[in-house]
């Protein structure tokens, strides 16, 4: 589950928790704010963000059930680092589907997006073919293969890649043939592990 937490919601982290734990079958939920997306809308401030982490670790500090995505990604980098078993997890590709079954990787906010260099973004669509196999041919898509060139750039240049998440959404191996259907991919750097 994911939950966009908005400059009206920012205040109310408890109340956010509340209802993830009471909604059933909800075990995770990863929290996002909003980013300020056009000059019209107003960001959250980052005091009010501080004030947001900080209660959401209280909650997790006081036991709840709810497991809270970034603090979970948090301690398993924390703990991997304090062990000297860092590594570069895998990234999930986020298929997304549309109410008409259209399907983009990488980023729900690809949908209906259009681009002279990548048309639209489509993968497939769930109505015509499964998923796993949309992900078998991820690496054929020019967006899914430059965004797993940067991503490995990242991996070799970046001190902070492993903690930053990456890889996370979807990335293929260094030469962009994804993993199986229905598992995850992975950034390969080529030399490394």
């Amino acid at each position: 589950m994911i939950c966009v937490v908005t400059p009206e919601t920012i205040d109310h982290a408890n109340d956010l928790v509340e209802f993830f734990t009471a909604l059933p079958e909800c075990e995770s939920v990863g929290f996002n704010i909003e980013e300020q997306e056009g000059a019209a809308r107003t960001p959250v401030p980052e005091e009010a963000a501080y004030r947001f982490w900080s209660r959401l670790v209280r909650h997790r500090l006081a036991g709840t059930p709810l497991r809270i995505r970034d603090l979970d990604r948090l301690a398993d980098y924390l703990g991997a680092t304090r062990a000297g078993l860092t590594d570069h997890g895998r990234y999930e590709p986020i298929p997304t589907v549309a109410h008409d079954g259209q399907v983009v990787l990488l980023s729900p906010e690809l949908l209906g997006i259009k681009s002279r260099r990548y048309a639209d973004f489509t993968a497939g669509n769930v109505l015509g073919e499964p998923i796993g196999d949309m992900l078998a041919r991820a690496g054929e898509l020019r967006y899914v293969t430059e965004f797993v060139t940067a991503l490995n750039d990242c991996a070799d240049r970046c001190p902070f890649y492993d903690f930053s998440g990456a890889p996370r959404p979807a990335t293929a191996t260094s030469n962009t043939a994804p993993s199986p259907p229905g598992r995850p991919l992975t950034a390969a750097r080529p030399g490394k592990p």
